[in-house]
């Protein structure tokens, strides 16, 4: 007998749900009548949805505004790519960037696909709330709490983690889920009665998008391999007479299989090494800092790699650590982190006055609850809410997300790279040449006129490069992201400035004495300049 563990995936909730108040028509009646229009669109709605038939369904029966559907339609996007769908993601990309008419940019959007039911299961899931624990988990015993092992009884685990709201939203709204994947000739002769209900093996397919598990040998099979197990199909109630399961019983069998995630934050501190000190910390530093990272036991898919508390240091970590890896970052303070390697996602919550320069991120950047804080980043998309005085140096193929209580923000270009950036973007699935930094969609912001706007495009007067300090091979040489041109030529004067200042000096031809008099002037004043801007911190680590 095969012995079965499921669990829900952590990326649907944590990083595709969009934090807006969900329209009421998200609910499972209008979401089946989604499904239904769906169908009776032949190809163009099943088993791929055409962006123009959501679009149409989404105008005229949920009342969305055209930033809300392409926005949702996006965000899904980001969640399901795949390493074999990467190269015609960018290639989608560069076809868009250089079309040269709105209605040729209309016609590519139409053209874009997306798995129907999954799709239906995604909007679904923006019901949820997404509960953020991550205060607690860096609290005093921030490393104790932890995941059952594979076999332990799930109700022994803390309430408290991130696995245990994944595994609650799964299990609780489990038989609503499945009802949705029911297709929609299944009932059209008013056959809707649970019992009577079944669900073909391409429902379950759709289903991966939010549970995965694994058989005796432990190793992450796709839940269709699992329930086509011969010690199985006939629990999960198959048959092979319809070839389909009876929704009942197969709700019945995932339940009883059903797991925290193994490979979540709380497993990643008990079953792989945590650090008082971190690696990748610059030598000599005082500051302090714990990690965890689960690389050594999680398949590709799940590696997470979290920095908590991380306090007055400078920490620089590459491809080596971090390649495909969704990268977790937690209340840290007067830090800089250079997290240099193709990311799948990554979130930063309740961090203040602290630089973080990712690589290369395939999907979702989200930031929550931070202040004065720096984030520079190639991603697919930004998601920014409760943060205040934080800057933002992107590029990023969506148009990035602000949602509600933020202020002060300052949007900007790219403005740095590193010697194997542009095979780490290409590995990410990006393109640099379609870049949405400074068009955003704004939510929560009332309708007082007065408020003040939450966010403002960074002058180009204040724009400079910024220096990453490592030394490593690789073929790039300079920023891989172009500069509108106001951008550019603010650059430019400012390296004309620096060059005229050598000259100026070199054509001066100072003595001995003057030259150590001009030395002590320039370094106090820029001793001043790192006190005042607060970058003395980062050469004292």
């Amino acid at each position: 007998m095969d012995t079965i563990d499921l669990w829900a995936n952590p990326w649907p909730i944590d990083f595709g749900i969009c934090q807006i108040p969900p329209p009421t028509k998200f609910s499972a009646q209008y979401l089946h009548k989604l499904a239904s229009y769906a169908k009776s669109k032949g190809t163009l709605g099943w088993p791929y949805l055409r962006y123009d038939v959501w679009k149409r369904f989404a105008t005229t029966r949920l009342h969305l505004n055209e930033e809300q559907i392409q926005m949702y339609f996006d965000a899904f996007l980001l969640l399901v790519s795949t390493k074999r769908s990467l190269p015609d993601r960018i290639q989608w990309y560069k076809q868009y960037a250089s079309a040269k008419v709105k209605s040729e940019r209309d016609g590519l959007l139409d053209q874009r696909l997306v798995p129907t039911q999954q799709f239906v299961l995604f909007l679904y899931v923006q019901q949820s709330t997404k509960v953020s624990l991550k205060s607690k988990l860096v609290a005093g015993d921030e490393w104790k709490q932890s995941s059952p092992p594979f076999g332990q009884d799930s109700k022994s685990s803390s309430e408290a983690t991130e696995e245990m709201i994944h595994f609650r939203f799964v299990h609780d709204n489990l038989q609503e889920i499945l009802q949705l994947l029911v297709e929609p000739d299944s009932v059209s002769d008013g056959s809707s009665a649970l019992a009577d209900q079944e669900i073909r093996m391409a429902g379950v397919e759709a289903l991966e998008f939010l549970i995965s598990g694994c058989s005796t040998d432990r190793s992450v099979k796709p839940l269709r391999e699992l329930v086509s197990l011969q010690s199985q199909s006939s629990q999960c109630g198959y048959s092979k007479i319809t070839q389909k399961f009876a929704l009942l019983k197969l709700s019945n069998w995932i339940q009883s299989h059903l797991k925290p995630n193994p490979y979540g934050l709380s497993a990643t501190r008990i079953n792989s090494k945590v650090t008082e000190r971190l690696f990748g910390q610059t030598e000599g530093a005082s500051g302090k800092g714990r990690t965890a990272s689960n690389r050594t036991i999680a398949p590709k898919k799940f590696r997470v790699t979290t920095f908590a508390a991380v306090r007055k240091l400078t920490v620089i970590q590459g491809e080596e650590s971090l390649s495909d890896a969704t990268v977790q970052v937690y209340r840290c303070r007067n830090a800089f982190l250079y997290l240099l390697a193709p990311l799948k996602h990554a979130s930063i919550d309740n961090c203040r006055q602290v630089i973080i320069v990712l690589g290369a991120v395939e999907g979702v950047v989200s930031v929550t609850k931070c202040v004065q804080c720096t984030i520079i980043a190639i991603c697919g998309n930004v998601h920014i809410s409760d943060c205040s005085q934080c800057t933002f140096h992107v590029s990023c193929l969506a148009r990035p997300i602000l949602l509600a209580r933020n202020e002060h923000l300052v949007l900007a270009p790219y403005h740095t790279h590193y010697p194997t950036l542009g095979e780490h973007v290409e590995k990410a699935g990006l393109t640099t040449t379609y870049n949405c930094w400074n068009n955003p969609i704004e939510f929560g912001l009332g309708t007082d006129e007065d408020t003040p706007p939450v966010y403002r495009l960074m002058p180009p007067s204040s724009f400079s490069p910024f220096v990453v300090p490592v030394t490593m091979d690789g073929p790039l040489k300079e920023n891989p992201c172009p500069l509108p041109k106001e951008y550019r030529d603010a650059a430019d004067k400012r390296d004309a400035i620096f060059k005229s200042w050598h000259k100026t000096v070199n054509d001066a031809h100072l003595d001995e004495d003057k030259k150590e008099k001009l030395q002590t002037f320039v370094e106090g004043q820029f001793q001043d300049w790192l006190t005042q801007t607060g970058n003395a911190m980062q050469l004292l680590t």
